[in-house]
């Protein structure tokens, strides 16, 4: 694995975040609200994402939601999908695939250890090139990177315990 990156909203950067996205946690929590509730539709939600200029992060949400299959049950998830969108421009497909919400656990039905938002890897070897979180909050940084060793931490017993890494490592 050659990268590990963290999303934060407008700000974030500053916070010592690897990424951001240019919106803030209101402009993002109202767009949850409005995919959430399903009214992307609705005329007077429209004239108000024109008068509040979410029209990018907007139509981002949309087609997420269209080619993703984003339910946006998660606040977090509008800042995931905005996200994945923006690592796509870095990392385009067909060569890469990027994808979030991977849960992981111990055994197949056994419970949920963590869930990782970001991966992205090379379409043709299935290696792997980056892991990321998202984090709405600019004061989550130390969760996030916690997040992130957590998931490192299980790659690497996993790896020991089935012999199959080569030189221990798990790329």
């Amino acid at each position: 694995m050659q990268r590990q990156v963290i999303f934060g909203i407008q700000g974030a950067v500053r916070a010592g975040f690897s990424h951001e996205y240019p919106i803030s946690r209101s402009d993002a929590q109202y767009l949850w609200m409005v995919f959430l509730g399903n009214h992307q539709n609705e005329p007077g939600i429209l004239a108000e994402i024109r008068r509040n200029k979410l029209e990018e992060p907007f139509e981002t949400l949309k087609l997420a939601q269209r080619s993703m299959n984003f339910t946006f049950e998660k606040e977090g998830d509008v800042l995931e999908a905005l996200a994945i969108s923006k690592l796509s421009r870095e990392y385009p497909s067909p060569h890469y695939f990027i994808t979030g919400g991977i849960e992981y656990r111990e055994k197949k039905n056994g419970d949920t250890i963590g869930e990782l938002d970001l991966l992205v890897g090379e379409r043709d070897t299935c290696r792997i090139i980056a892991i990321g979180e998202t984090k709405l909050g600019v004061k989550q940084l130390s969760h996030a990177r916690e997040q992130l060793r957590r998931f490192l931490n299980f790659l690497k017993f996993k790896c020991k315990e089935s012999g199959n890494c080569s030189n221990g490592r798990h790329n």
